[in-house]
């Protein structure tokens, strides 16, 4: 798990997403008490929401999932200015 700026967290999102087809990513706070995680399955990708509230978006073209996201970082990590990173390959 890596520590990084929330500032950087949707340009490090989008590169590694451009390097591979499926993978996990974890998104959590300091206390590790709110997470966002963004599964990519091919051209498609779905983020979990849990922390204030806990939701699902499915079927997300990669533009979609940019915006939203944004969003969700505004939302789940409002004082945080580093976020915790972690990312999993598929077995």
């Amino acid at each position: 798990m890596k520590m990084i700026p929330k500032q950087t967290v949707l340009k490090r999102v989008k590169q590694l997403f451009k390097r591979t087809d499926n993978c996990e990513l974890k998104l959590l706070t300091f206390k590790k008490d709110r997470t966002v995680t963004l599964l990519k399955q091919g051209s498609t990708i779905t983020i979990h929401e849990q922390g204030y509230q806990t939701r699902d978006f499915e079927n997300l073209s990669p533009q979609e999932a940019h915006h939203l996201l944004k969003k969700l970082l505004a939302y789940e990590f409002p004082r945080s200015h580093n976020v915790y990173l972690s990312k999993k390959d598929p077995d």
